[in-house]
């Protein structure tokens, strides 16, 4: 059975450990192939993981997919270049919204397993993505550094730390940092209104003693916006610190994405003993579930 691996998304250490567990556990039988894309020669290549596994493991070191994204000026290609190489199923890991591009593309050509990997966790139906434990706790250890210093540090004036979380959007990355922290969070600056709750947030914390607060916001939101239309009348000190999705891959996957990334190697392989029709992977309530698709 020839198996195509396609990475869609980040290659994050959760990641990696999929590609080294799928590689360890399937079937000898099976031919497992990685799907990538090559712009220089523009056609997609196959290549051999059983090859580059043996290799990774002499080095100690992880299997790595480069991302190969949908894209619609190759889409025909794609779907020549796995029916001739007789791609029998396909393992598409990334962010779900990527991982059905593919799927519809596809689908009637090959079939398609879906594995949601994201540090966003915005896969539809399903409690958490591969990567984003890991994500979430490197944004809290970087976060915690900057609780620390400025812990050690008493000013006679609040100071304010925006942290600007990667992505566009209120996403989940977002909101479970500022819990754990408890920050504030920064939807948009378009409203005033808004922008107002926050500063009255901010000036009830220095009221009680507090000496720093953490704002938490997406991408989109300008900082240096947000501090002047905040216009406080009194001294404070604000600055705006930058996380970006380098920071939330991190070099080791966390113990939960180790779990779930053997967890998803499981379904995976046991979705590939008997092929029927193309599915979805979910997490639900700590179990990984295979469920159709429906589009």
């Amino acid at each position: 059975m020839k198996i195509g691996v396609m990475n869609v998304g980040m290659n994050t250490g959760g990641v990696k450990d999929f590609l080294f567990h799928l590689g360890e556990k399937v079937r000898e039988n099976a031919n497992l192939v990685g799907v990538e894309y090559d712009s220089t020669a523009r056609n997609y290549t196959f290549m051999s993981l059983h090859l580059v596994q043996a290799v990774i493991r002499n080095k100690r070191s992880q299997l790595e997919l480069k991302c190969t994204p949908f894209m619609k000026e190759t889409a025909q290609l794609l779907q020549n270049s796995v029916t001739s190489e007789k791609i029998e199923a396909l393992l598409v890991i990334g962010p779900i919204k990527e991982t059905l591009l593919i799927y519809e593309l596809l689908k009637d050509r090959t079939n398609v397993l879906c594995i949601p990997s994201s540090i966003y966790n915005d896969a539809l139906e399903s409690d958490s993505t591969l990567g984003y434990d890991t994500a979430l706790n490197s944004v809290l250890n970087g976060v915690l550094q900057i609780k620390d210093t400025a812990s050690s540090l008493v000013l006679d004036h609040i100071r304010v730390f925006g942290i600007q979380i990667p992505g566009r959007s209120t996403n989940s990355l977002l909101l479970d940092s500022a819990i754990a922290v408890n920050g504030i969070v920064v939807s948009n600056t378009e409203s005033q209104e808004e922008v107002n709750k926050v500063k009255l947030e901010i000036e009830a914390r220095a009221g009680n003693g507090e000496t720093y607060v953490f704002l938490f916001m997406n991408k989109k939101i300008d900082g240096n916006l947000l501090k002047r239309k905040l216009a406080f009348t009194d001294e404070v000190d604000f600055k705006i610190i930058e996380i970006d999705e380098a920071q939330c891959v991190g070099p080791y996957p966390s113990a939960a994405d180790r779990v779930l990334a053997i967890k998803l190697v499981e379904k995976t392989l046991e979705w590939l003993e008997g092929v029927e029709g193309s599915r979805v992977l979910v997490i639900d309530n700590r179990e990984v579930l295979a469920k159709q698709l429906i589009l």
